[in-house]
Formats: structure tokens, C-alpha cells, sequence
């Protein structure tokens, strides 16, 4: 990190971030956010242990940590360079609103854009096109960090610019665009995933089957159509089921607590198969909600 004077802020430079069509470039967002974010957690938890009265002493004296220092990580992370426009657009680097605008308004058979051919190669870089969108990325990783309408002027504004050559980024969108009520988007984008090497999307399955991209087609499901977060350190369900799925069912373990869920649009059930335990305190369709072991319990969206 670097010191910027007359911005008095502090600069991440010379990055590349998720997207590889922009090498070399300043203040890239996902990177800078994300640091900003181990630095707060990572302050919070030295807070948390020292309160606690279990902050091992022989691992601070060997660390050589200081409460200055803690100080240090959070004005760092406070004064981290990351800019957000009128519309609440965050800007996937610095100097990235101020290239070549390209939108992609034509999809192919597998519902993905289609990249214009007057648009070169050599191109990509002096343009706002991406292979696969840092912004949505972050806006994952870090779902409880930004409001509904922040998530859904940025997937709406990096949708219409991302190519999706990166086999990791039809899953991503497909986890945002549930978590913005864009069902159908949601739905392309799994099934563009699901599909990546059965239908060799991008042309290169026989280098290997893309088993990172296999991993966001659970993510999809899990974090997309079934709606599982964390809100305030409990598990919250709350689906999002595209057509033409009618309905959902996976085993989960939660802090010990084996659990069968089922779901649909408008209705969850709950199995916990956890004897011998006390209720367990969840959200269902942002309600707090209660389940007993051994019991089969029903909510409905209201």
C-alpha cells in the first residue's frame, strides 16, 4: 500500500484483479475491499480474544503486536482507496469509467453475451469489457457488507459489459442475479455453468474439465436458489427457485446441527436429524424462527 498525499487516502497499485482483460492497474476494488476487509476482521478478533481474556500472550509477544498496530490496520482499511459514483456504481479500477463503453446487448444459444466482432482482442483493454466481473465477485464474497440497491446497480451495470470467457463467472452471476429477484437471469447463468464442459462452452474442455467452475454450480444452488447466508452469525434461508425448477432439497450440517432442507419459491421445510439437542434458532424469510430436533417444521414466504 502506498500513501497518497494529495488525495490523503492509501493506493493499491499495480494489480490485476478476478478480471484479466485489465493487467497493471490502479485501486482495483475487489482487491482493495478485500483487504480492507482482513484488516477490520482481523482487528476485530484481536479485540474480541483480548476481551475474552484469551489472547495468548506468547503469541503476541513473538508477534510483536501492539494495540498502535491494530490502530494502524483499521485507519489503513478506513482510508483505502475505493470509489462509487452517483448511482452507486462501484468502479472495477481506477481510470475504468473513462474507457471505450461497449455494451453487449446479443446473447448466443447459451444465453451468453455474444462479444461484437469489430471488438478485437487487442481491444479489450482500451474497453469497459471484462471476462469476468470483480464487482460481482466482491458482491458475493461479501453479501452482508452492501445493501440491495448497491447489489443491484452493479450486477445490472457489469452484466451488460462482461463476456464470461472465465469459466468462473456464469456461477457468480448466477448466485447475484438471485440475490437481486432476477430469477430467468439466474437460471441462464446455472445452466451456462452446469453446462460449461458437457457443451464446451469456451471451447477448451479438453484441456481439462473445470472443476473450480463445478464448485459455483453448488454455490449457485446453495447460495443462489436456496438463499442460504449468514445474517448475525445465524443461518438464513430464504429461496430464490427459478422456473422451470419446482422445488429443492439438500442435507447441511450448521454449527453441529444435521439438517435436511427442502424448498421452494414460497415454502421451506426443515428436518434436524440432531437428537438430543436444544432448538435451534434460524431465519426463514428473514423471520426468526425456531426449530426443535427430530420434528418437521414448515414456513411459508408471507
Amino acid at each position: 500500500m502506498e500513501w497518497n498525499e494529495s488525495k490523503e487516502r492509501f493506493d493499491i497499485n499495480h494489480v490485476i484483479g478476478p478480471d484479466e482483460y485489465h493487467v497493471d492497474v490502479n485501486n482495483n476494488a475487489f482487491t482493495n475491499v478485500m483487504a480492507a476487509w482482513n484488516l477490520e476482521k482481523a482487528a476485530g478478533l484481536y479485540t474480541r480474544l483480548k476481551e475474552q481474556g484469551v489472547l495468548p500472550p506468547a503469541l503476541v509477544k513473538k508477534m510483536k503486536l501492539t494495540a498502535g498496530e491494530i490502530e494502524c490496520w483499521l485507519n489503513i482499511a478506513r482510508k483505502l482507496s475505493r470509489e462509487i459514483d452517483k448511482k452507486g456504481i462501484i468502479e472495477q479500477f481506477e481510470g475504468y469509467f473513462k474507457l471505450k463503453d461497449v455494451i453487449l446487448d446479443q446473447v448466443g444459444q447459451n444465453g451468453l453475451p455474444l462479444i461484437p466482432s469489430k471488438i478485437s482482442t487487442m481491444d479489450w483493454e482500451e474497453t469497459t469489457l471484462l471476462k469476468q466481473a470483480d464487482v460481482v465477485m466482491l458482491l458475493c464474497l461479501l453479501n452482508d457488507e452492501f445493501d440491495a440497491g448497491t447489489k443491484k446497480a452493479n450486477f445490472d451495470y457489469y452484466a451488460l459489459r462482461t463476456t464470461h470467457e472465465s469459466s468462473l463467472s456464469p456461477a457468480m452471476h448466477a448466485v447475484m442475479a438471485s440475490r437481486v429477484g432476477q430469477e430467468d437471469n439466474a437460471y441462464t447463468f446455472f445452466k451456462a455453468a452446469a453446462r460449461m464442459d458437457i457443451d464446451d462452452v469456451n471451447g477448451n474442455t479438453a484441456d481439462g474439465i473445470h472443476s473450480a467452475c463445478l464448485g459455483g454450480v453448488w454455490q449457485a444452488v446453495v447460495f443462489g436458489f436456496f438463499g442460504i447466508s449468514v445474517v448475525s452469525d445465524m443461518l438464513s434461508i430464504d429461496p430464490v427457485v427459478p422456473e422451470p425448477i419446482k422445488g429443492l432439497r439438500l442435507n447441511l450440517v450448521w454449527k453441529e446441527y444435521e439438517m435436511e432442507i427442502s424448498a421452494a419459491n414460497e415454502s421451506v421445510a426443515i428436518i434436524v436429524s440432531s437428537s438430543g439437542r436444544p432448538e435451534l434458532s434460524l431465519m426463514v424469510f428473514s423471520r426468526n424462527v425456531r426449530v426443535k430436533p427430530g420434528k418437521r417444521h414448515v414456513f411459508v414466504r408471507k
